[in-house]
Order: structure tokens, then C-alpha cells, then sequence
């Protein structure tokens, strides 16, 4: 119903404004036309790709937005364009070996340069996320300044800033507050890694923006830009680690087809037991992973409406240290009898499985996530709604495996609507719901 409000909205206040933004990107030293090179506009969630001839064409009701320019090879080049003074630009790229530039929204209401951004912000590229040797994407980030992690296994970890963590921080994903890792030591975050295109990590409070339990900061996960029109690609990512015989493979195609969007993914990750120089093999840290994620939406000059699907699985061990008095080895229960229990010596063969052993956890997190943004004149009338389900089970009794002993369920309802004026005197400002 509010969508539809949305494209009432459009009519009535967006026919008939219409912006047209054209030009040519061109190599800085010798002046010759880039084709391939890649202009987005993060307002619109849109963009295009250069023609033969290093030429491009928009069309949007926004009279005023920040476009970012970029080309393998180059350096981003990001600026803010005011359509009523300016229709065509000739852009030029400064040749480089890496990217030094990064539009960034934590914190912020409107796309803005990180330079620019008075709360201090990293941005971790996936290229970054994918190269680490961790198990899991807080394992990857833990090596930045400031940020560290509580583990307790492979499969489990939970972010820190600055010395502080659980209900001190929260992880943004799909545009809605991740729901079900806050709490216990044994929480860690339902979200497949593969799928996340860039982290930003907000350092400071930022309870006003995120909400009272941003006292240390966020981290914000953002799924990939949706694609030109007329483009639809492929990837395979696989990785394998050696220490814990860590396996991962994911699947995603995307498109954008006259502006219907699309973005599916398919993962699946395992491990058995790690090992460390104290311990050897730590008995009953493996853990197995699938997650199932779907995009689809629709991007128009007036804004873009994106439907977000996602389920998450994950199945891991938990570690207990129980270990042998009279060899210091690793030991575990099994079942003699039908109420008879023994610990024995954890075999080669328990270490290398792949099926976590008694006690482990089930995780199940569903998550439905609408995010729409309309221009309205000159403004942005911007929304978002989610569902999540995340479901906890527990399973400690060795008797009777199938029979968990805790049981969490947490659904939670997430709403957001906001109005961004338009910028008046280079000031700008946002009414919430």
C-alpha cells in the first residue's frame, strides 16, 4: 500500500521534472575516451557503463546528486553535480593501482565522500574480505584498528569496538538492524559473508542515527550495487583453509533487464575441529553453514523499490575443553547403554569431521526486507520495512541427541520512514518516523 502511495506520489509532484545528465569520461594524461568505465549513482541505487566512445546518459528527478566515476585502472573519482546549472560534464581519470576514494552512508542520511564524514569511518572492500584467511566474516574484520572479536569457535564470533561488544553494537544488513547475536557468548552473526559487497565500521556512538544500543558503533554490511541495464553475470567463489580443512563454495548471478533487478545467491561453508601450537586440535569446533539469498527489485529515474530474501543455517559446535586426567587428551561422551554414559578419548577421526558433536547448536534466521525511496520534490521520501525469524536450538543430551535443551525464538518487526528535504542553503535535514 505504501509503495503504491509512493507512485501516486510520483505523479503527482515528479511528472514533468525530469533531469538529464550526460558526458564523456576521458583518461587524465593522454585524453582518450574510456569506454567500460562505470557511473553510479548511490541515491538512485542505479547507474550505467560508458559506451565506445566514453559516453553515458541519465535521467532522474533529482536536481542535485553525487555521482561516483570508476574503471579498473584508475582512480574513483567522486563529485556532487547540480543539474540545474549542469547537463553535460567531461569527466577525467587519473591512472592508479588501487582505489583510494569511498562513497560511505553509515551516519549519514545522503551518500557523502568519506573525506567528508565527520564520524570516523573504515571501509573494508570485499576484495579485502574474500583474501583474509578467517572462517567467517568478524574473524576477517578483527584485524582492523579498533575491532576485535569474542569467539568460541570457527562458527561463532561476535564484533568488539573499542572494548565494547554484544548489545553495544550492532550490525546493520539489508538496510534493518541484525536481530539474534546481542546477547550470549555463544552468538555469533547470521549472515553469509559471500553476499556482503563492502563493510563500513562506524567507530564512535552512534545512538542518535541507530538507536541506544549503538553506544560503541555499527557495522554496516552492504550487499553489491544492482548492475546497468542490459547486463547479467555470473560468479563462483570457492576457498579452502587448511588448519581447520575449512570448505566454501557460493553461486550468484545478477541482471538488470529495463530496470527489473535481480541478485540470487547460494552458499554452503563447513570445517572440523581447528588446531592451535598449545592444543593441537580443539575437539568440537567445526561447524556447517548454508545460506539461500534473493534481490529483486525495480530501478527508475524517480527511485528504486528492492525486495530483499534471505535464510541462513548454521550448525556448530560448541567446545567444552573436557579433557582426560591422567593423558591431558581431549575426551567426549558416548552412549554404552541405554542410561549409561562414558567419556573416551577423542579419535584422528572425530577431529576431522565434519558433523559437529554433542553439544551443538541449530540456527535458523529468515529475514524479509523492503526498502523503497521516491522523489518527491526534490526530496526523498524513503522507506523501509523488515521481518526477521531467528530460531536457537541447543542440543546437550547425549542419550537422547534429538532433544534440545534451550530453545530461543526472537521475531522481530522493523519499520523506518523518512522524508529528506531537499538542500537549502547547503544545509540538509531529514524528518523521521
Amino acid at each position: 500500500m505504501l509503495f503504491a502511495l509512493f507512485l501516486v506520489n510520483h505523479q503527482s509532484y515528479g511528472a514533468g521534472q525530469k533531469a538529464h545528465l550526460s558526458g564523456t569520461v576521458v583518461d587524465k594524461n593522454t585524453g582518450e575516451k574510456l569506454p567500460g568505465a562505470t557511473v553510479y549513482f548511490p541515491d538512485l541505487k542505479t547507474g550505467c557503463i560508458t559506451d565506445i566512445n566514453g559516453s553515458f546518459k541519465l535521467k532522474t528527478c533529482l536536481k542535485k546528486l553525487v555521482v561516483q566515476f570508476s574503471l579498473l585502472g584508475y582512480k574513483n573519482f567522486i563529485t556532487t553535480i547540480d543539474l540545474t546549472i549542469t547537463s553535460t560534464i567531461t569527466v577525467t581519470l587519473e591512472e592508479s593501482v588501487k582505489e583510494i576514494n569511498a562513497i560511505v552512508v553509515t551516519g549519514s542520511a545522503y551518500a557523502v565522500e568519506k573525506n567528508r564524514t565527520p564520524t570516523p569511518i573504515t571501509v573494508i572492500q570485499k576484495s579485502l574480505i574474500v583474501e583474509s584467511s578467517s572462517s567467517n566474516i568478524i574473524d576477517a574484520l578483527a584485524a582492523q584498528p579498533g575491532i576485535s572479536q569474542i569467539t568460541t569457535g570457527s562458527g561463532i564470533s561476535k564484533p568488539v569496538i573499542r572494548g565494547l561488544g554484544y548489545n553495544r553494537v550492532i550490525v546493520v544488513n539489508d538496510g534493518i538492524k541484525q536481530e539474534g547475536q546481542q546477547w550470549g557468548d555463544e552468538h555469533g552473526i547470521e549472515i553469509d559473508e559471500y553476499g556482503v559487497d563492502k563493510v563500513e565500521i562506524l567507530k564512535g556512538p552512534a545512538s542518535l542515527m541507530y538507536g541506544s544500543d549503538a553506544m560503541a558503533g555499527v557495522i554496516n554490511m552492504i550487499s553489491s550495487p544492482s548492475l546497468s541495464d542490459g547486463n547479467i553475470t555470473g560468479e563462483i567463489l570457492t576457498e579452502y583453509q587448511t588448519n581447520n580443512g575449512l570448505y566454501g563454495y557460493s553461486l550468484n548471478t545478477k541482471g538488470n533487464l529495463k530496470g527489473y533487478v535481480w541478485d540470487a545467491r547460494f552458499s554452503n561453508k563447513g570445517a572440523h575441529s581447528y588446531q592451535n601450537k598449545f592444543d593441537g586440535q580443539v575437539y568440537n569446533t567445526g561447524y556447517k553453514e548454508y545460506s539461500a539469498q534473493t534481490i529483486l527489485g525495480i530501478n527508475r529515474f524517480w527511485g528504486f523499490s528492492h525486495l530483499h530474501l534471505s535464510y541462513y543455517n548454521l550448525t556448530p559446535g560448541l567446545a567444552e575443553g573436557e579433557r582426560d586426567d591422567l593423558t591431558g587428551k581431549f575426551i567426549k561422551p558416548v552412549v554404552i547403554n541405554d542410561t549409561t554414559v562414558e567419556n573416551v578419548i577423542v579419535s584422528n577421526s572425530d577431529f576431522n569431521s565434519y558433523t559437529p558433536g554433542i553439544p551443538y547448536q541449530k540456527i535458523n534466521h529468515y529475514k524479509a526486507v523492503i526498502n523503497n525511496s521516491v522523489i518527491i520534490n526534490q526530496g526523498t521520501l524513503k522507506s523501509t520495512f523488515g521481518y526477521q525469524l531467528n530460531e536457537r536450538k541447543e542440543f546437550a543430551e547425549i542419550i537422547d541427541p534429538n532433544q534440545y535443551g534451550l530453545y530461543f525464538k526472537l521475531e522481530t518487526f522493523n519499520y523506518e520512514v523518512k522524508y529528506h528535504f531537499p538542500e537549502f542553503k547547503k544545509n540538509k535535514s531529514d524528518y523521521r518516523i
